[in-house]
């Protein structure tokens, strides 16, 4: 089981992240997939309201709009992000992408006075604090029929699974949300949703200060707590020739906010 409300701290692991985007085929293959929902998707007249629920920098929020052919004049985007230089960065990156400024907020206020026509979440939702009220929150922002997208990874993902390892071993619950939660709010509250399967590879040349970087992405603050040796081992199968090779499943999901839900 994992715990109902988690939080990690991104700042200590912006390097690791960025090795991790760097030699993983994740980021393409979700936007694949996120393009396959947008040809589903048909907003209404006008800018199509877009929050990006957990944004970074922004860099895969501009490459989610390159994918689908929108130009400035029509969208207007709203941004959430609660790591402060992620979020500047994300404002200033996107601003040229909006028909008018660029809100972006911490976390999702509850006095937003007009709906979204699609929210979009990438791998935000294992960090977020109250899960359950959070998804609750985001899909009552939508239009009437407007759709939020999510990508989250459950324990079938072999990422996921050295968090079980890593956490299994420290005798704790693992911190973190996985899909297995994600879904199980959606069911609890009765929300329509479809799912795809997304797939993708993780290559990098083995060395102990490549498996490190990788290792304090995922685990953060908690891989100090665990012998050096017993971390870089939890990557041992993965070794190929002298690099780690990782074949990953997460998964996408498409919410629709019906007429009826409150």
């Amino acid at each position: 089981m994992t715990a109902t409300a988690t939080e990690k701290d991104f700042a200590p692991i912006q390097s690791d992240y960025e090795f991790f985007v760097a030699h993983a085929t994740e980021a393409e293959a979700d936007l694949a997939i996120y393009q396959d929902w947008l040809r589903e998707i048909q907003p209404g007249p006008g800018p199509v309201r877009i929050l990006d629920f957990g944004c970074g920098p922004g860099t895969f929020t501009e490459q989610f709009l390159d994918r689908a052919g929108w130009r400035s004049g029509e969208v207007e985007l709203a941004l959430v992000e609660p790591v402060d230089d992620y979020r500047r960065a994300a404002q200033e990156r996107l601003q040229g992408r909006s028909a008018s400024p660029v809100r972006a907020w911490s976390q999702l206020p509850n006095d937003l006075a007009e709906p979204f026509d699609l929210v979009l979440s990438n791998h935000a939702f294992y960090y977020v604090p109250a899960l359950r009220e959070e998804l609750t929150r985001i899909v009552r922002t939508l239009k009437p029929g407007g759709s939020f997208l999510a990508a989250i990874a459950g324990k079938e993902n072999v990422l996921i699974q050295i968090w079980m390892q890593a956490f299994a071993w420290l005798g704790r619950p693992i911190p973190y949300h996985t899909a297995e939660d994600f879904e199980d709010a959606l069911l609890a509250f009765s929300f329509p949703f479809c799912r795809k399967d997304v797939r993708y590879t993780l290559a990098f040349p083995d060395s102990d200060v490549n498996r490190w970087k990788i290792l304090h992405f995922l685990l953060g603050e908690h891989l100090e707590q665990i012998p050096r040796s017993t971390a870089l081992g939890f990557l041992e199968p993965y070794a190929v020739d002298h690099r780690i090779e990782m074949n990953a499943k997460h998964f996408q999901y498409r919410v629709r906010r019906s007429q009826g839900t409150p």
